[in-house]
């Protein structure tokens, strides 16, 4: 099994959309293209039918064994800011 060119772009480019992001995402060459609005990018290159290196600017590639892995790397890279934790306290007495 493996994912298209076609499939993968249309993939990470709904997934932005779902993120809410306002973003870019093309083909350049071999690698897929994501920039952010904000500037960030991200450079996805397959290494075989399902494993690809995710590069963010900057960075060193990190490898994604699947479409998880690669989506999750990909939102640390490009995603929107994520929300601090929420902390549950119960109520008091007093």
């Amino acid at each position: 099994m493996s994912i298209s060119r076609a499939e993968l772009r249309g993939l990470v480019a709904d997934t932005v959309a779902v993120w809410g992001g306002a973003g870019l995402v093309s083909w350049e060459g071999d690698a897929l293209r994501v920039a952010a609005a904000d500037g960030r990018a991200a450079c996805i290159v397959a290494e075989g039918p399902l494993r690809w290196l995710l590069t963010v600017e900057g960075r060193r590639a990190r490898p994604c064994a699947s479409v998880v892995a690669l989506l999750a790397a990909l939102r640390d890279a490009v995603g929107p800011e994520r929300a601090p934790a929420l902390r549950m306290v119960a109520p008091s007495d007093g």
